[in-house]
C-alpha cells in the first residue's frame, strides 16, 4: 500500500514511534481526484560522538583523553502524499483509517479509542469537503474543518517552492531531457500567476503568501479532457490511459491546418501551414470516414491545453506578470501536455513569457490544508525545511506503492486493455509535442474506428505493457507519490553574505544537460558503492548484527537508483554531483548507518592528534612569507584525506603510514605540485593578508575532512587568524557525510586540543575562536539552506571572509559563486576525470581568491595596518 515503507528498512512500521501527539492529515478532494496529506513520525539512527571514560596511551605516551561513538535513536516527521480517485473515496478513508487513525500501540485494534481521536487534526479542502462530509464523519469518525480551496492552493504552493529547491522548471522539447529546473524560485518567488488546471481551471493572481486573488478561470480543463475521451472511448480507459492513447496518435487527421484551407502557408498573415486552423475541423469533411481513436484523443488533449495557455497569457498579460505557473493534476508531468502550453504561452506572449511548472503540481491544495492543520497544532516552523525521500520516490519504490489507487482488476485491464496505435503516426510540427517515433514499443497495430454502428471497434489486446525508450526525455516524471523528511532539528535560510542569493546556483554543472558528464559521475559513485557499504558494515559490525545485510541492501537500491537516472535524469530534479551525494547519504541513514564512517574518522582524528604538536612546532620556526606558503600547502596537504575520492584511496593503500595505520601528512604533501597552481592566485591572496593590511575581524572557515585535514591543515590556518587577533568561526557538518568532521565532532576535538594547547584554549574560551553547524548533511555545500544559527552568528560578528575548503564545496559548488566579503576557495582535484576537464591533471589545486565587489567591500580594512610585521613568528 502507499503508506507502506521499504522492505529492509530501519523506518519500517514495526520500528515506526507511535505518535503520541496531535496526528495531523489533510485532504483536497476534487471532481476527479482526492489528494491526501499526512505525516508520520519514524525512528532513524544516529552517530553521536562522546568522551571515552578512559583515557588512551599510546605506545608509552602519555594518557590522553580521547572519544567513541555511540548509536542514538532520534525520531522524524515524514509527510506522505498519495492520490486516489474520487470515484473511490471510500477506498480513499479507508486507508485513513487503516494507516493514519490506527492505534500504533495495540496491534489489531480496529477502531482508534476515544482518547486518540481527540487527537486528530483534519482539513479537508476541495468541493468534496462539502460533498462527502457525512461520509467522511460518518465512516471515518471524526470531525474535520474546511478550508477555503484557493488558500491552500497557494499555501501548498508556496510550501513546496521553499522546501524543494528544484520544483520549478520550464518544458524544452529540444533540450535533453526537456525538463529545465530553475532555481531563483526557492528565494526569489513573488509575484506570479498561478493557473491550477483540476477538473476546471482557476487563475490567481499571487503577491505574497497572504496576498493574492482569482483573477479568471475556466470550464474547460482536465475533467473535460477525461469526460470527452471517456464519451470517445465508450469509458473504457483511465484518465493516464487517455494520455498514452495521445501521445501515438496524429491530430493532423483531425484537426483542419491552415494549410487544409490556404493550401500551405497563409503568408500575408505570417501563418505557417501546419497552424492548427481549427480544432476536430478536418473531421467534419469527411464524417463517414473511419477516425482512430489515439489522434481524436491527441487532437482532444491539445484543444483543451492550448486554450488554457492562452487564457493564461492573456490573463498575465493583463496583470503585467511575466511568471506562469501551471499546477493541477492535469498536468501529470506529461509531455505532450506541458509543450502544447509551453508553445502556447510562448506564441501568444511573443516570446515575453514563459510557462512553468511543477514538479507535484497536483498535491499544492492538499499540502497547503496539511500546512495549516500543522500550524494549528504547534509543529509547523516557518524556517523548517522538509527534504524530498529520495529512497520512496525510486522506481523500485514507487511501483509498489500505486496499489492503493485501484484493485488488481483495474490494475490487470489496465495492463490489458491499452489501445494500440500505428506506429505511423507523426506529431505536429508547430505545436510542440514528444517524439512519436519511439512510442510504447509494444503498443502493436489495433486502431479504434467510429463506424455508423457502434462508433467503436474493438481494439486487438496486446501483451502487458514494458514501456521502454530509446530517448531519455520521453520517459514522464512520476509525480504519483512523494515523501518529504524532516530530522534536523533546527530551522535552515539562505546565507546572507552571496552578492545575489536570487541568481544563486550551487552547482557548478548540470548533469541533467551534460549527458558525459552524466555518465561519469553515475559509474563513478556506482564504482565506490562496495566502498561505502563495506565501511558502513565496519561502522556498526561489532554492535549491530545485521549490519552485513543492510549494508548490502543499501548497496543494491541505490544503485538501482543511479541507473534509474541514468535512464531518467530528471526524475529527481535537476541532477548534480550534489544530489547524488546527498542521496547516498539519504539511502545509507535509510537503511540505518547514521555515520558510516565512523570507525575511520576516529582513527584519523587520533592519528592527526598525536601529529600535531611537532605540526604546531615546525610552522612556528617559519619566517612569515615560507609560513603562508607552508599553511596552505598543508591546508592542500590535509584535503587530500578523502574517502571519497577513488584515486585517493588507492593512493593510500600504497602510502607510508605512521603506527596506527594512517598516512602520514608528509606523503600527501608531497603530491601537491608546485606552483603556479591550476587557478591560483596566492599573490593576490598575500597581498591581502600582510601585516601591513588591517586584519579581518572575523573569518568563516568551511570545514572539510575528519583527520589530518581538520587538525594539522585548517587548525593552524585558524591559528594564524588568531594571532592578528581576527575572531574565527569554524562551520562544520551538521550530519555525518563520508569522512567529513561534523560540528559535534569538532567541538570535542578543540576540547582535547585545548588541554594541551594554550592558545586554542584561550580563544575558545574568550568567544575568539567558535565551532558552529552549517545546517548541511553532504559533501558539498548549497548555501541556500545555512543553519539559522550559524547566520545569526555571522551577522553578529560581522564576518568579512569566507572560506570554503574541499572539492566538494569549492568546485562541485560554489566554484562562481561570489559574496559581498571576500572569499578563498581552496581544493585538490582528487578525481583525474574532472581535472582534465578543467584543464589540469590529478591533484591540481584550485586556490581562488575573489575581492569582495567595491559596491560592498569595507575598504577601512585596507586603510589601517596591524603591528605584526613580515617577520613576526607564531608563538606555539
Amino acid at each position: 500500500m502507499c503508506a507502506q515503507l521499504l522492505d529492509g528498512s530501519v523506518l519500517n512500521d514495526s520500528k515506526a514511534s507511535p505518535n503520541t501527539g496531535c496526528k495531523v492529515f489533510a485532504l483536497d478532494i476534487g471532481g476527479s481526484l482526492a489528494k491526501l496529506a499526512y505525516e508520520r513520525t519514524f525512528r532513524y539512527t544516529c552517530s553521536v560522538p562522546c568522551h571515552m571514560n578512559k583515557p588512551l596511551s599510546d605506545n608509552g605516551s602519555p594518557p590522553f583523553a580521547f572519544y567513541d561513538y555511540c548509536e542514538q535513536e532520534n525520531e522524524g516527521r515524514r509527510v506522505c502524499l498519495v492520490k486516489f480517485e474520487t470515484r473511490r473515496i471510500e477506498e480513499c478513508l479507508d486507508f485513513i483509517c487503516t494507516n493514519i487513525l490506527r492505534d500504533d500501540q495495540s496491534e489489531g485494534a480496529d477502531q482508534q479509542t476515544t482518547s486518540n481521536v481527540r487527537q486528530v487534526n483534519v482539513k479537508v479542502t476541495g468541493g468534496g469537503a462539502y460533498r462527502f462530509r457525512e461520509l467522511i464523519e460518518s465512516k471515518v469518525g471524526i470531525e474535520f474543518d474546511k478550508e477555503d480551496e484557493m488558500e491552500c492552493l497557494i499555501c501548498g504552493c508556496v510550501f513546496m517552492l521553499r522546501n524543494i529547491p528544484d520544483e520549478l522548471f520550464f518544458y524544452d522539447k529540444h533540450c535533453t531531457p526537456a525538463h529545465v529546473f530553475v532555481s531563483s524560485g526557492f528565494l526569489d518567488t513573488f509575484p506570479f500567476l498561478l493557473v491550477n488546471i483540476g477538473s476546471g481551471v482557476s487563475i490567481l493572481k499571487v503577491d505574497s503568501p497572504t496576498s493574492y486573488c482569482r483573477v479568471g478561470g475556466s470550464s474547460i480543463g482536465g475533467g473535460t479532457f477525461w469526460g470527452i475521451g471517456s464519451l470517445l472511448s465508450g469509458g473504457k480507459y483511465s484518465f493516464d490511459e487517455l494520455l498514452e492513447l495521445a501521445d501515438a496518435g496524429d491530430h493532423r487527421k483531425v484537426d483542419m491546418l491552415v494549410r487544409d484551407i490556404y493550401g500551405g502557408d497563409y503568408t500575408t498573415l505570417g501563418l505557417p501551414g501546419d497552424v492548427i486552423a481549427s480544432s476536430f475541423g478536418l473531421a467534419a469533411r469527411s464524417p463517414d470516414q473511419p477516425r482512430c481513436l489515439a489522434d481524436m484523443v491527441k487532437s482532444l488533449l491539445i484543444t483543451v491545453s492550448n486554450n488554457i495557455g492562452q487564457l493564461a497569457c492573456m490573463y498575465a498579460k493583463q496583470h503585467n506578470l511575466t511568471r506562469v505557473l501551471f499546477g493541477g493534476f492535469f498536468i501529470r508531468g506529461h509531455g505532450l501536455t506541458m509543450s502544447v502550453i509551453t508553445y502556447a504561452v510562448n506564441f501568444w506572449s511573443a516570446g515575453k513569457q514563459r510557462a512553468l511548472f511543477l514538479r507535484h503540481e497536483g498535491y499544492l491544495g492538499a499540502v497547503g490544508a496539511f500546512v495549516k492543520a500543522m500550524n494549528d497544532s504547534s509543529n509547523g516552523d516557518s524556517k523548517t525545511i522538509w527534504t524530498e525521500n529520495y529512497v520512496s520516490v525510486s522506481k523500485s519504490a514507487v511501483c509498489s506503492q500505486r496499489s492503493s489507487s485501484g484493485s488488481d482488476e483495474d490494475r490487470e485491464a489496465l495492463d490489458n486493455t491499452l489501445p494500440a496505435v500505428s506506429s505511423s503516426s507523426r506529431s505536429l510540427s508547430l505545436v510542440p509535442a514528444t517524439d512519436t517515433s519511439n512510442v510504447l514499443d509494444n503498443l502493436g497495430q489495433a486502431t479504434f474506428f467510429l463506424s455508423d454502428s457502434d462508433k467503436l471497434c474493438t481494439a486487438i489486446r496486446p501483451a502487458p505493457r514494458v514501456r521502454r525508450s530509446s530517448s531519455i526525455k520521453r520517459i514522464p516524471m512520476d509525480t504519483n507519490y512523494l515523501e518529504l523528511d524532516r530530522v534536523l532539528s533546527f530551522s535552515l535560510e539562505p546565507f546572507p553574505l552571496l552578492e545575489a542569493p536570487t541568481h544563486y546556483v550551487p552547482d557548478t554543472w548540470d548533469l541533467t544537460q551534460d549527458g558525459e558528464a552524466r555518465a561519469y559521475w553515475l559509474s563513478c559513485l556506482e564504482g565506490g558503492v562496495e566502498r561505502h557499504r563495506l565501511k558502513a558494515e565496519e561502522s556498526q559490525v561489532g554492535t549491530m548484527p545485521d549490519a552485513s545485510e543492510r549494508s548490502r541492501q543499501y548497496a543494491e537500491r541505490y544503485c538501482s537508483y543511479l541507473h534509474e537516472l541514468g535512464q531518467n535524469p530528471s526524475c529527481s530534479g535537476v541532477l548534480t554531483v550534489r544530489c547524488l551525494l546527498s542521496a547516498q547519504q539519504h539511502f545509507l541513514r535509510e537503511f540505518g548507518f547514521g555515520d558510516a564512517f565512523a570507525t575511520q574518522k576516529k582513527l584519523e582524528n587520533r592519528s592527526a592528534l598525536l601529529a600535531f604538536p611537532a605540526r604546531l612546532q615546525y610552522l612556528s620556526g617559519l619566517a612569515w612569507e615560507e609560513r603562508q606558503l607552508m599553511l596552505i600547502r598543508g591546508l592542500l596537504a590535509g584535503n587530500l584525506f578523502d574517502w571519497g575520492a577513488a584515486e585517493v584511496v588507492k593512493f593510500f593503500s600504497e602510502a607510508p603510514t605512521d603506527k596506527l595505520g594512517v598516512p602520514l601528512l608528509g606523503a600527501t604533501l608531497a603530491q601537491i605540485p608546485p606552483r603556479p597552481w591550476l587557478i591560483d592566485d596566492y599573490d593576490e591572496w598575500v597581498e591581502a593578508i600582510r601585516p601591513d593590511r588591517r586584519a579581518y575581524r572575523c573569518v568563516l572557515i568551511f570545514c572539510d575532512n575528519s583527520g589530518p585535514d581538520v587538525i594539522l591543515g585548517v587548525l593552524p590556518f585558524a591559528m594564524e587568524f588568531l594571532s592578528r587577533g581576527t575572531k574565527v568561526i569554524l562551520a562544520a557538518n551538521s550530519g555525518p557525510a563520508i569522512n567529513d568532521v561534523t560540528f559535534q565532532e569538532l567541538e570535542i576535538l578543540l576540547r582535547l586540543i585545548a588541554s594541551h594547547e594554550p592558545i586554542v584554549s584561550e580563544a575558545l574560551s574568550r568567544g575568539r575562536l567558535l565551532v558552529a553547524e552549517n545546517g548541511q548533511s553532504s559533501p558539498c555545500l548549497d548555501l541556500r539552506l545555512t543553519a539559522s544559527t550559524l547566520v545569526q552568528l555571522i551577522k553578529r560578528e560581522q564576518v568579512d571572509l569566507v572560506v570554503i575548503e574541499g572539492m566538494g564545496r569549492a568546485v562541485h559548488t560554489n566554484l562562481h559563486a561570489r559574496f559581498r566579503v571576500d572569499c578563498l576557495k581552496v581544493a585538490v582535484i582528487k578525481n583525474a576525470w574532472l581535472a582534465r576537464r578543467l584543464g589540469g591533471k590529478l591533484y591540481s589545486v584550485v586556490f581562488k581568491f575573489q575581492a569582495a565587489s567595491l559596491l560592498s567591500k569595507d575598504v577601512s580594512r585596507e586603510q589601517t595596518p596591524t603591528t605584526i610585521t613580515e617577520n613576526t613568528r607564531i608563538e606555539i
